[in-house]
């Protein structure tokens, strides 16, 4: 009897978290019902989460291995490919330039194979989503990293504590934490991890008026993944810095734009928008929207650097949003506008599921092996 009560699992009707106490299973409920977001004490507690922590070391040794595994094959690679490369440019030379005009070579064919090998077309957009040399966005951070940390809104000490373990902070980071930086702002592979935080701790603590309509304004500001989570401050809960520095001049109008763009868009790890900043990656969504406003950027530009930047921070969704519009819409992921990738109905976590995810499972053999997913946490 008390072996079965050990193995019980207690599940919310709400987020679907897991727990093996009902206390903390009724408790997420109550939260759900109350803010449609993720309590950081509350799902601390959630096989999930536990699972996901246990993983996390795992996930390092094996990202290790991966990468010296890389290194010593990617040269042979490379002199493989320029050996085909060689071989196929002296053949077809002479008809390169007409082929490609009527066949647009440079293009990604799109729609259904008859096949179902769908092995190249995958490799070929997984490229287009999450590009080797990474994005350029527009953006430049100037002082404002300077600024943050001269106000405690990130402590250096802690900082450094945070990356020891994982090989001390990178130099491009270390960079824009310690100089003014006018180098637009580039996310890839490798640094997607950490730029997230740059950013967080801008979005959360960016004082504009209409802040103030923010869900995460209010008596429980220190319990969401965005503010208690922010642990890299100076003052012992993030949600002491929400809304409370000027970092970036925008004015009434500005401001106005900066919020229509947030209310629209989305990301896939729960069903709020971008202007409810619940987590690390609304936070650093709404800076960069505040950003591009701030820096003259158009709307649509703005859209793009956006879905660009969630893209590298949840690989997976959007791989397999961009394998929907290829395969099932017949529309090249270059085509698709920024705007409605980024919408609820195929952002949000549930839009994802139920307009992105369900129908592309049941194309046979289309779905890339699951890459790593963005994480909610510094």
């Amino acid at each position: 009897m008390e072996k079965s009560k050990r193995n019980e699992r207690y599940t919310c009707t709400i987020c679907k978290l897991t727990y093996t106490e009902e206390k903390w299973k009724e408790k997420c409920e109550s939260w759900c019902k109350k803010h449609p977001s993720c309590n950081l004490e509350i799902t601390s507690y959630s096989i999930e989460v536990k699972k996901s922590r246990n993983q996390t070391e795992e996930d390092k040794n094996n990202r290790q291995n991966k990468i010296v595994f890389r290194k010593k094959f990617s040269f042979i690679l490379f002199l493989a490919f320029v050996f085909e490369l060689l071989v196929f440019y002296n053949y077809f030379y002479p008809i390169k330039p007409f082929v490609a005009k009527i066949f647009h070579l440079n293009r990604i064919a799109t729609g259904y194979i008859k096949n179902g090998n769908y092995t190249d077309r995958k490799l070929a957009v997984f490229e287009e989503v999450n590009p080797k040399e990474g994005f350029t966005s527009q953006l430049v951070l100037g002082n404002i990293v300077l600024q943050m940390a001269t106000d405690g809104v990130i402590d250096m000490t802690k900082m450094e504590d945070l990356y020891k373990a994982r090989g001390g902070i990178p130099q491009e980071e270390r960079d824009l934490l310690t100089k003014s930086s006018t180098t637009p702002l580039t996310i890839n592979t490798n640094n997607a991890n950490w730029i997230v935080n740059i950013l967080w701790a801008i979005g959360l603590s960016n004082k504009m008026d209409i802040n103030k309509q923010s869900p995460v304004n209010g008596p429980d500001v220190n319990n969401f993944a965005s503010t208690g989570g922010w642990t890299l401050g100076k003052e012992e809960n993030g949600g002491a810095y929400f809304n409370k520095y000027p970092l970036i001049s925008l004015t009434a109008e500005q401001q106005k734009r900066v919020k229509m763009i947030a209310d629209s868009t989305y990301r896939p790890c729960c069903n709020n928008s971008t202007f409810f900043q619940d987590c690390n990656h609304g936070s650093a969504g709404m800076a960069l929207i505040e950003l591009g406003v701030s820096q003259g950027l158009s709307d649509r530009e703005i859209y793009k650097t956006l879905l660009a930047f969630n893209s590298f921070w949840f690989p997976q969704n959007y791989i397999e949003t961009a394998l929907y519009f290829n395969v099932i819409k017949n529309t090249d992921w270059t085509d698709v506008d920024p705007k409605l990738a980024l919408s609820k109905d195929y952002s949000s976590i549930g839009g994802w599921i139920a307009n992105i995810d369900t129908p592309v499972h049941e194309v046979v053999d289309l779905l890339p092996k699951s890459q790593s997913g963005g994480s909610c946490g510094a």
